[in-house]
């Protein structure tokens, strides 16, 4: 009956049991009258069992009664009998007076008692009562759930509850009417599919409003549409490039990879271990599996899972989305000149999109030219704040520093030498720039050679900036890696792919709480220190899809739908860790080559541990990165040392800490 009450629903939400659905007053006394029942029912069934283990007790005495009395060396040790009742007590005191020689004998034998006889007297009425019980029970909830269906017969409503199992959702949802976001309500399409290879791809339905438009067809887009379709959310995909492959490489930690489910021959190429090299000899090993994520492999399962769920897809570019009012819903529109109709609009268009609108990157970002997604940001910034203002520090302002890469894949003429069971994910050494022309500005901004090995004589090899702003061109990069590769006496034979990749890291977040949600790098979800994302955006899909899911089923607001869905992908802690991480890009923006090298050495000082590791995968908690920063502090450089202290007065490193203590 407490479930009925609101007072309870508020304590339920607290603790991470929530339901959610309209409460209709009238059938409220159905549902009290049902849960009075269930009551009885239990109390019931719970009397019936407790005589049923009364019962077998006494059995069980007086059988142990009658073996102790006859059995062979009595009196040679001590025996004790517990009795959960009076009652039993009396029964061995009966069986004992049949057995007189016996219990003289027995002068080690005590009986334990835990009740009293008023227990054993009510086992003589407990049969019928229980059952009366039990009848007057199954009768009152029979009764319950009928008034409580004849109630809500006007008036259908949704419940559903969301239990939090290590921060992790599951959803069960149940209900007496699907809404209109349900998958049941799409009609089936008559527009020829669209393909990505040999994948048919259902056409929307375009008189249809769905309940989420995801638009964008990446790694977090095609994630999020397979998690909502598989809650039974209608979901259209928009994407222009549906029926191509994904431009960038993608290297995984395997450990963070596998739990995701997919196929093995998603990963086109494994490793056993990695390596980080300071310099030509000075080499740290670390006993970690990393691999190469097929692109075409995972990008099709990806969309075969969609399909299995009923996902459609259009084939389109939107410009902009006209947010709905208050229930109202939203459209996307298409630069065809048509619209799609969604409940819930989300964003996974890439870094920095233009449907999104972002916080400003404050007044000196804005007085220079900015680069790559971020030059143009007052086309990015919006006015006005969104209907939920999430308060974080440091995080909210400046503008990105931009991780950038140029990489090839190639067939060398001899083998190029690197171990083919082994990873390079950093080479820091700067040997090959002596006498360079631009040694001097290479210490200063230096790069690293990142390296996968496909067989003896096929490599992927990618001349990388960390983060950098202003960043080095493509055009240096490249000139760095040919120098790099000349000096390694690797020669080309043929080129197969080339790479150019720009990461914008840190700066602003979107603008959170809007009627347009925001999802993978649309979000800001990449590491700002690492450039990191895939993972992330995959593995978190299931929490954003199971809130908006939650939301719909359960006939919220829009509103509060999507603000329950933004608080899934940005909680607090999450902001807050944001913060540190910010920070530590900030500090690796002014850090040359002889700095980098100290900083990483001191970073993987422990290849087993599992510190490092979860600060790349984003998993710790505010105290997890109080320690690992301390310890990182500890274990540095002096010049190191002096440059997180400097960068903390100059760069706001106390609203760091503020921002991690909630201050």
């Amino acid at each position: 009956t407490a479930m009925a009450t609101p007072l309870v629903d508020r304590s339920l939400e607290h603790s991470g049991l929530l339901w959610h659905g309209e409460h209709v007053p009238n059938s409220r006394f159905g549902l009290v009258v049902l849960a009075l029942g269930c009551t009885l029912t239990v109390g019931a069934l719970a009397l019936a069992t407790d005589h049923v283990q009364e019962s077998a007790q006494r059995a069980y005495t007086m059988s142990t009664v009658a073996s102790v009395a006859s059995g062979p060396g009595l009196t040679q040790a001590p025996v004790q009998v517990h009795h959960r009742s009076e009652a039993n007590n009396a029964l061995w005191r009966q069986s004992t007076a049949h057995a007189p020689a016996a219990a003289a004998a027995m002068p080690g034998v005590q009986v334990l008692s835990h009740a009293t006889q008023h227990k054993s007297r009510s086992n003589v009425i407990s049969v019928p009562f229980s059952g009366l019980l039990l009848t007057l029970g199954l009768a009152t909830a029979a009764l319950g759930g009928f008034l409580r269906l004849m109630l809500q017969a006007q008036k259908p409503t949704a419940v559903a509850l969301a239990a939090v199992v290590s921060d992790k959702a599951t959803e069960i949802a149940v209900g007496t009417k699907s809404h209109r976001g349900h998958m049941d309500q799409v009609p089936t399409s008559s527009n020829a599919p669209l393909q990505y290879g040999e994948i048919s791809l259902p056409s929307y339905v375009p008189s249809h409003t769905y309940g989420v438009a995801v638009i964008g067809g990446g790694p977090a887009g095609l994630s999020l549409a397979w998690q909502l379709a598989k809650r039974n959310v209608s979901v259209v995909l928009i994407d222009n490039v549906l029926s191509k492959n994904w431009p960038n490489n993608y290297g995984v930690w395997t450990d963070e990879w596998e739990p995701l489910g997919f196929p093995d021959d998603t990963l086109s190429v494994k490793w056993d271990s990695t390596t980080i090299r300071l310099t030509q000899k000075d080499l740290i090993e670390l006993p970690r599996g990393y691999a190469r994520v097929d692109r075409l492999k995972t990008k099709a399962f990806m969309l075969e899972q969609c399909v299995k769920y009923g996902v459609h897809f259009c084939a389109g570019s939107a410009i902009n989305i006209k947010e709905g009012k208050g229930d109202e819903d939203s459209f996307v529109a298409l630069e065809e000149g048509s619209e799609v109709a969604a409940m819930v609009p989300v964003v996974a268009a890439g870094h920095y999109s233009k449907l999104v609108k972002y916080h400003s990157p404050g007044k000196r970002a804005l007085s220079r030219e900015g680069e790559y997604m971020t030059k143009d940001w007052e086309a990015l910034m919006a006015e006005t704040q969104g209907n939920n203002t999430w308060g974080w520090q440091y995080a909210q302002g400046g503008q990105p520093g931009y991780q950038i890469a140029y990489g090839v894949e190639v067939e060398t003429v001899e083998p190029h030498g690197y171990p083919v069971n082994q990873m390079v994910l950093m080479d820091w050494s700067a040997e090959h720039l002596k006498g360079d022309i631009y040694e001097a500005e290479a210490i200063k901004a230096p790069t690293f050679l990142y390296v996968m090995p496909l067989d003896e004589k096929t490599v992927f090899l990618e001349e990388t900036m960390l983060v950098g702003r202003p960043s080095v061109s493509f055009e240096e990069c490249k000139r760095r890696l040919d120098v790099r590769l000349k000096h390694l006496g690797i020669k080309i034979k043929r080129v197969d792919d080339i790479e150019k990749c720009a990461i914008p890291m840190g700066g602003p977040l979107p603008i959170l709480g809007t009627r347009t949600v925001a999802y993978g790098a649309s979000n800001n979800l990449v590491h700002p220190a690492t450039g990191y994302m895939v993972n992330r955006a995959i593995g978190n899909a299931d929490l954003l899809a199971g809130a908006i899911a939650q939301g719909l089923e359960g006939g919220l607001p829009m509103e509060q739908i999507c603000t329950r869905a933004w608080e899934a992908v940005w909680p607090q802690e999450a902001l807050r860790i944001r913060d540190f991480q910010v920070f530590g890009m900030e500090v690796l923006l002014s850090m040359n080559v002889d700095q980098c090298r100290a900083f990483f050495k001191a970073f993987f000082k422990d290849g087993r541990s599992l510190v490092w590791r979860q600060y790349l995968a984003m998993q710790m908690n505010t105290r997890e990165c109080l320690e690992f920063a301390l310890g990182l502090f500890v274990n540095c450089s002096p010049a190191v040392k002096l440059r997180f202290m400097v960068d903390g007065v100059l760069k706001d490193g106390t609203t760091v800490v503020k921002s991690l203590l909630d201050l």
